[in-house]
């Protein structure tokens, strides 16, 4: 796996809807440190030093690209699967931190914003806890401009009022998303 660390004041909550509170009554997912799978070595520190990013062991960076704070592939440049990460700030100002106490909140917004863009999202945003770090992971269907068929499995993070994307972007040449 990916690692990401950073500071953060673990505060700046954000008010639960109700809704949101319900939800977060369900039990979250919890992938422990240990059971992850190994990093490579930490890039230097991204994001005006907010947050360190390590790629998955035996995956190497890519060249920079504006668009990304970092991107990564296995194997040639040209090919898939690789990872990309971005950054953003978040559509909620009030949500500094993600929390169990906020996902509903997130997760209810990045849905909104993935419909309204038109994007194919067959696993909504669900929190998910990978190490000691909270995510909102979801799964959508995208097609490249080069025209091919990819499956992204995106985790989003908040630290500092920015939400950190991890997306693993992988070729499916399945017209079904339940076939990948």
């Amino acid at each position: 796996g990916l690692s990401l660390s950073g500071g953060g004041s673990g505060g700046g909550g954000g008010k639960a809807s109700p809704k949101a509170a319900e939800k977060s009554t369900e039990a979250i997912e919890r992938r422990p440190a240990d059971k992850l799978p190994a990093i490579g070595e930490y890039l230097p520190p991204l994001d005006d030093g907010r947050i360190e990013i390590a790629p998955p062991a035996e995956w190497k960076p890519m060249p920079r690209d504006a668009r990304y704070l970092a991107r990564f592939v296995p194997g040639k440049i040209s090919e898939m699967p690789r990872i990309t990460v971005t950054a953003w700030d978040t559509p909620l100002p009030e949500i500094t931190e993600l929390t169990e106490a906020n996902a509903g909140q997130l997760a209810a917004e990045l849905l909104a914003q993935a419909k309204k863009e038109n994007k194919t999202v067959p696993e909504p945003h669900k929190p998910i806890i990978l190490g000691d770090t909270l995510f909102l992971r979801h799964v959508r269907r995208a097609k490249l401009a080069s025209g091919g068929n990819v499956v992204v499995q995106a985790l989003d993070t908040v630290r500092g009022g920015r939400i950190y994307t991890v997306e693993l972007i992988a070729d499916i040449n399945a017209p079904r998303a339940e076939q990948y």
